[in-house]
């Protein structure tokens, strides 16, 4: 249980949470890593050796040269943990206080499952490389997976559901909630600034 309270302090490191990407998408030798990530071996082999401390990766079978293995049950612990913190916040009076309770009986790997967000990931990585997108902390990754769920088409979010085996209504509804959290403070941060700006102006041309 020690290893766990190691995971925010990696996964809050955008140079890191891109190394492990690259392990979960299957480049999983330091080389490999190195030479798809344009990095230095000698770094790529110091962020892999602070990922297997904190177990976030471990080394497979010694072949010609060490690779490593994704450990799925600290991301989904860590992912788990954040939509709960959120949904929390967020969902208490949510569809007349009804949300949270369902949500609690399905339990979150019924909403999400698992499998989804291993396959999100290793696209996500292999799109990022593809479009140069800016590296982010493991939970913005997770943030911004919920925000482009909640943007999906009816049509692209049923596909998705019935490949996993998720209620759709309800991954869109949990997406909404969390995808929040991408813009919605900036978002009516900016609103303000319109809304002082539109007062000033209404007050100048009564003047």
């Amino acid at each position: 249980m020690a290893a766990v309270r190691r995971y925010p302090s990696v996964l809050g490191k955008p140079a890191y949470v891109l190394v492990l990407l690259a392990v979960v998408a299957g480049w999983d030798y330091p080389s490999a890593i190195a030479r798809v990530l344009g990095k230095k071996q000698p770094t790529v082999s110091e962020q892999l050796a602070e990922l297997k401390a904190a177990g976030l990766i471990r080394t497979g079978e010694r072949t010609k040269a060490q690779h490593y293995i994704v450990g799925w049950d600290p991301l989904i612990y860590e992912l788990q943990d954040l939509m709960n913190a959120i949904l929390e916040q967020r969902g208490r009076d949510y569809r007349d206080g009804a949300f949270l309770p369902t949500v609690k009986r399905l339990g979150l790997s019924r909403i999400l499952p698992p499998e989804l967000f291993e396959d999100f990931l290793k696209h996500y990585f292999t799109t990022l490389r593809e479009f140069r997108g800016i590296q982010k902390t493991f939970s913005e990754v997770c943030v911004s997976m919920f925000k482009a769920l909640d943007e999906l088409t009816e049509k692209e979010l049923g596909l998705i559901a019935e490949r996993y085996k998720a209620d759709p209504a309800l991954l869109k509804d949990v997406s909404a909630l969390i995808g929040l959290e991408a813009d919605h403070i900036e978002h009516l941060a900016f609103q303000s600034i319109t809304d002082e700006i539109s007062h000033q102006n209404r007050a100048g041309q009564g003047s």
